[in-house]
């Protein structure tokens, strides 16, 4: 049994390898049916917060109690067959396994457990719930730099890069991971990058939305397609008749019609904004602004307050704090991240 807090060695290529407490080394149920371990390498870092209260006692047992608890939630509330998340970051900085087989998945580079943290990415996103509620509050030191190893860790596992990394939310209707985590975000992939080295970062990476998911994100795609001319429902859900449109469009831009928002769907889709703009367009982007915490209405007024948030988010991920929305602050407001960033 660990005594202290966990120890990261160095790797052959100079990567910090986490000590993981496996699912039988802190006593977890047996997955109540069985598991599917896919051949593919993951896609993307999802982080989230457990929402549980936050506590003073950063000690490997108070870890081991938590992720028992976060078990028994999922397993006996929600239903699920195990643990939801991949892995779960405790307060005192212990990261410990959540899924069953997640461990050596990820040790080998190119498997994937199938998860239940967030739907329509159970197939390739990797969870890690970070154990805390941060909507007032940043999570502790401890917990940040065992996030920052175990992401570097993943990314070098599976081949990412920190354009990789989304929060929870980017792709669903949440709260997680909480305001004042996410505002972190831009520095936990700077921390990354640092450690990573230098690699092929894409210009842009935006958040890649798809059918079943929902938020601020679909919301804004949705008012984007408005803005197409498009009669569309604007509800934050990405259903049938978004999916659908979405293709549509797509294939009048020449575009793959597969109804997923990568980069040159998102990029034909939203338009330069500055102080003066209005329209559906500046809802879509005020939207995300409201859900990062910027106090303004959401009223398609490209208005002072609205340049005054758009200059701060600007700011946050290092781009020049002009108050105009290029394609590089759009990114960065849908939660996408630019290379510019790091």
């Amino acid at each position: 049994m660990l005594t202290g807090a966990p120890q990261a060695m160095a790797s052959s290529r100079q990567i910090q390898v986490p000590t993981i407490l496996s699912c039988e080394e802190w006593g977890a149920r047996l997955p109540q049916d069985a598991l599917t371990v896919l051949d593919k390498k993951a896609t993307k870092i999802l982080v989230h917060n457990t929402a549980f209260p936050n506590t003073t006692d950063h000690s490997l047992a108070q870890a081991i109690q938590r992720v028992k608890d976060i078990q028994d939630l999922h397993m006996d509330t929600n239903g699920w067959s195990d643990t939801g998340q991949h892995f779960t970051v405790s307060q005192g900085g212990y990261i410990l396994e959540g899924r069953h087989n997640s461990l050596s998945a990820l040790q080998s580079g190119n498997k994937f457990v199938v998860s239940a943290h967030c739907p329509a990415l159970n197939t390739e996103a990797i969870g890690i719930e970070s154990d805390g509620s941060y909507i007032e509050v940043l999570p502790p030191e401890e917990l940040w730099k065992s996030l920052v190893t175990l992401c570097v860790y993943i990314c070098s596992q599976y081949g990412l890069n920190v354009n990789n990394i989304f929060g929870h939310w980017d792709f669903r209707a949440t709260d997680c991971p909480g305001i004042k985590f996410y505002s972190k975000f831009p520095e936990l992939r700077r921390e990354v990058a640092k450690r990573l080295g230098a690699g092929q970062i894409p210009a842009r990476t935006w958040p890649d939305l798809r059918l079943n998911v929902s938020g601020i994100g679909v919301e804004a795609i949705q008012y984007l397609m408005r803005d197409q001319g498009n009669t569309i429902t604007v509800d934050g859900a990405f259903g049938p008749a978004t999916n659908a449109q979405v293709k549509a469009f797509q294939t009048s831009k020449g575009i793959i019609a597969d109804g997923f928002t990568r980069n040159d769907t998102w990029e034909a889709l939203v338009k330069p904004l500055h102080k003066g703009s209005q329209g559906d367009q500046v809802s879509a982007l005020q939207g995300f602004l409201v859900r990062n915490g910027f106090d303004l209405k959401q009223n398609g007024q490209f208005d002072d307050a609205t340049m005054h948030a758009v200059k701060q988010v600007q700011t946050l991920h290092r781009l020049p704090p002009t108050g105009k929305v290029n394609l590089d602050t759009w990114c960065v407001v849908t939660g996408g991240n630019v290379r510019g960033g790091y």
